[in-house]
């Protein structure tokens, strides 16, 4: 780890080995860091972080910060992540970008139309050490085919991005991750659905709730992993690392959305064989219409389930033929009495 007040200097060059002129340099450390955005740059949205360029032979010269643990440089023809030793000839050698491309598939049909993300849950990926932070979204076309360019070399997961809510701000999931791996120069293929089978079914509120919306919240079918442990607080130095083991343990545990019907029918496609948890909780709609600029803030909780599914292998070699879990009763809290609940005297 560096401290603050030294300078790191030294020479980009390209995979070619020519000097990468007007490369974009940065640090990251314990909680700073920048993203990178294409086609060469940096952006930053939290702790100022110090940056710089090369010049015409590709020098640089870069003041060091406390906590700092990687240099970051990012250039038309590649990239580089590396340790932040402190020295005044430093080589950064870059690696030429990859790229990914894949087909969406649900059930088994191209879809069109999917979203589709990479890089956002990068640091599920810190165990295996410095990275470069990045986060692509794209759309499937009519064959249900993608691409992403500019991928930064090294391990990645493809994940279908979930969000329900059209172009209203709402919650937002990832599923159907498939991991893949980008080699310098070269394109990666990868596949996302069209195995596994889909889940069907329907919830049943024990009372009627007035103007309730089953989309409000991302439901999941969460695939279970006994022999992952939820990280606590008190195992960690500091905030940042906590976040950072929860964001790996979140991104280590596959989850489906359940996508809603208004009469709480629903379906998720794609579903590997394996045991699972259903868990759905019930919160009072909120009283006003929803805002077009920020999600309802949830209600109080009513109620909701957890339930075991167990999805078994398919049978022959049609993923379209449904696993139907039925109807599934939710219990409701009654309504509070009259003159009675928060806030009354």
């Amino acid at each position: 780890r560096l401290r603050q007040g030294g300078l790191l200097a030294g020479q980009v060059l390209q995979p070619n080995g020519q000097p990468a002129v007007d490369a974009a340099l940065g640090l990251a450390g314990d909680g700073f860091g920048l993203l990178f955005q294409p086609p060469a740059k940096f952006v930053n949205y939290g702790h100022p972080v110090n940056q710089t360029s090369t010049d015409r032979r590709g020098a640089f010269s870069l003041k060091t910060m406390t906590g700092g643990t990687s240099i970051l440089a990012v250039h038309e023809s590649g990239c580089a992540v590396v340790p932040a030793l402190p020295g005044t000839n430093l080589i950064l050698q870059l690696q030429a970008w990859g790229s990914i491309e894949g087909t969406v598939y649900v059930g088994s049909a191209p879809a069109a139309g999917q979203t589709v993300d990479v890089g956002f849950q990068s640091a599920a990926y810190a165990a295996a050490g410095p990275r470069l932070q990045f986060d692509f979204m794209t759309k499937s076309d009519s064959d249900g085919r993608f691409r992403f360019e500019r991928v930064p070399p090294g391990n990645h997961t493809v994940f279908r991005y979930i969000h329900f809510q059209g172009d209203k701000p709402g919650p937002i999931g990832f599923s159907h991750g498939q991991p893949v791996t980008v080699r310098p120069g070269e394109t990666a293929q990868v596949t996302l659905g069209g195995k596994g089978r889909r889940v069907i079914g329907r919830f049943e509120l024990s009372r009627p709730l007035t103007n309730y919306d089953w989309r409000a919240n991302l439901v999941p079918l969460t695939q279970d992993k006994p022999g992952l442990v939820p990280p606590q607080m008190a195992q960690f130095p500091s905030p940042s690392a906590y976040s950072r083991a929860w964001e790996i343990y979140n991104a280590s545990v596959p989850k489906y959305y359940l996508d809603f019907q208004p009469d709480g029918a629903f379906r998720v496609d794609d579903v590997l064989p394996g045991q699972y948890t259903l868990a759905l909780r019930v919160t009072a709609p909120p009283a006003d219409p929803p805002s077009a600029y920020a999600p309802p803030l949830p209600g109080r909780a009513l109620g909701g389930i957890t339930n075991p599914v167990v999805v078994p292998p398919m049978s022959s070699e049609r993923v379209d033929e449904p696993l139907d879990l039925g109807a599934i009763l939710v219990p409701i809290a009654d309504r509070p009495a009259r003159g009675t609940g928060a806030g009354t005297r």
